[in-house]
């Protein structure tokens, strides 16, 4: 009984640690700038708490990508190409996007615009020595787990 509680155990474990981290942006204030930092990789972004909404961040392999997102009501004569190219999207985008699965559009239908924008971040810090040497310096998207159990040396 207790060799099959141990490999219980054993498997749960390793089923926990296998798991992928859920990321969010935390609003924080640095050096008198409002900010969001990843949970995920340590990153910090600089955006304002009111004009952002930190559910639209996310990390990616380039660095952060904010989902900025807002409505275009459709007026006479207005088109899927003729709203694309204003907004300086493809109508695949705007078709995705919005679950359209034609270019058919209703006057007065409102439009979910969302432009893909690449924040500048900052590069995590995994951590410092007593003197305030980087130890490890990770590029934008990077998440320090991803270096499994490696120690890093100056």
């Amino acid at each position: 009984m207790k060799k099959v509680l141990f490999i219980l155990m054993f498997c749960f474990a390793n089923l926990s640690l296998a798991q992928e981290v859920e990321e969010e942006f935390l609003p924080i204030v640095i050096e008198d700038k409002e900010a969001y930092m990843s949970t995920k990789t340590g990153e910090y972004v600089y955006l304002e708490h009111a004009k952002t909404d930190p559910e639209q961040l996310r990390t990616t392999a380039s660095g952060v990508v904010y989902n900025d997102i807002s409505t275009h009501k459709v007026s006479k004569g207005e088109t899927l190409s003729s709203i694309a190219k204003k907004h300086n999207l493809s109508i695949d985008q705007l078709k995705r996007d919005n679950k359209l699965t034609s270019n058919k559009l209703s006057l007065g239908q409102e439009i979910k615009i969302i432009n893909r924008v690449l924040v500048t971040s900052s590069s995590p810090v995994i951590s410092y020595s007593g003197d305030d040497t980087i130890i490890a310096k990770l590029r934008p998207g990077q998440s320090p787990s991803d270096y499994g159990s490696t120690t890093f040396k100056c």
